[in-house]
Order: structure tokens, then sequence, then C-alpha cells
């Protein structure tokens, strides 16, 4: 998927998902001048996040999940 794609399934900016896939800390690969994230990558790297914060179903939780945005397409 395209890094845009992965920022309105994140529920963030563009900005934010090229600084995480540069930065290195949302696993991407290049084609051609293009950056793309496997769907599988991307919700593990979502599961990881969540395993560190908690439940992103308890309220009462002090992070927010990562996993805000619409259906993720396989």
């Amino acid at each position: 998927m395209s890094v845009e794609q992965a920022a309105k399934y994140l529920g963030v900016c563009r900005a934010t998902a090229y600084n995480w896939c540069n930065s290195g800390e949302l696993p991407s690969f290049k084609v051609g001048n293009t950056r793309r994230i496997r769907k599988d990558t991307l919700v593990e790297w979502i599961e990881k996040l969540e395993s560190k914060r908690g439940d992103p179903h308890d309220r009462n939780s002090r992070h927010s999940s990562p996993t805000r945005g619409s259906n993720l397409k396989s």
C-alpha cells in the first residue's frame, strides 16, 4: 500500500507516516520513486505498538490506539 493509504488507515497526516517510514520506525520499501508498506507489515507494526501500550479498548489506557482508521483491505 502507499504511504498515503497507510496514513489514512492510521488516522495520521501523510507527513507523519512519511517521517515514520524515513526514520525506519514503520518498515517500508521503495519501488522507483514511491515508498510502499506491506499490509501484513503494517498490521504487525500496529500489534507491536498495541502490546507496548496496553489494551487499546481500555478507556483508562494512557495512550490511544493507532488503529482508528477505516478497514484494512487485503
